[in-house]
């Protein structure tokens, strides 16, 4: 029984580190999403990409 309790345990320790994991991509992607959008505004306030 002390077996089946501690596979259960590890595999909420696994669901966690998952749901972690995801949560730390997510805030990556937002911050890169508003790096890009900077960028963008940034060129394109000095004159656009193409000159």
């Amino acid at each position: 029984m002390q077996n089946l309790e501690h596979r259960y345990a590890g595999r909420q320790d696994r669901q966690e580190a998952r749901r972690q994991l995801l949560g730390s991509l997510a805030l990556l992607l937002v911050v890169l999403g508003l790096a890009a959008a900077c960028a963008v505004a940034y060129f394109h306030a000095r004159g656009g990409f193409i000159r």
